[in-house]
């Protein structure tokens, strides 16, 4: 079930409109959360052509949707999934939060790579999926299968990963 919820970002448009993909990840979140009230860490940056940082959009709808503010703890700068959930277990260290387990939430085709970094950076993970829309299915799992070569060849040969934008 995991003792803090960890909300993975996903798009926000330029007008400030949440995308379909994040909307159905705070969903999710919202739904855990109404189940079982603890500590989310919502992550995600602020892409070239979104308005505000997805963490903050994220932590916006959250409250309007009655989770408290106390409850919610940002990641702004994350700009891919290793980053979202080694942000994440830093902030919680920072707050004193025990990181034993976490809950990741993010779409269904996401949540195999995200459990799996997150066991690697050593929590004992477990996911929560979000529904993804039929017309967005083919994008994203072609996106997905990308990702889990890169990660696969950074976790097979240890090769250290630079984050840095140039």
């Amino acid at each position: 079930m995991g003792n803090v919820i960890i909300t993975l970002g996903s798009q926000v448009y330029p007008d400030g409109r949440i995308s379909p993909n994040l909307q159905c990840r705070l969903e999710t979140t919202l739904e855990a959360w109404n189940t079982l009230p603890r500590k989310i860490v919502v992550c995600g940056g602020k892409g070239i052509d979104e308005p505000v940082e997805e963490a903050a959009a994220m932590r916006d709808w959250l409250t309007e949707h009655g989770v408290p503010e106390t409850d919610i703890l940002m990641d702004t700068t994350s700009q891919d999934t290793l980053e979202n959930i080694t942000h994440a277990r830093d902030l919680l260290r920072e707050a004193g939060i025990g990181t034993d387990s976490a809950l990741i939430v993010t779409s269904d085709f996401h949540v195999p790579r995200s459990v799996a970094i997150a066991k690697h950076l050593g929590f004992d993970a477990y996911g929560a999926s979000a529904y993804t829309k039929p017309e967005y299915w083919a994008k994203y799992h072609a996106r997905e299968m990308l990702a889990w070569v890169k990660w696969e060849i950074y976790d097979i040969f240890g090769w250290k990963i630079d984050l840095t934008w140039k």
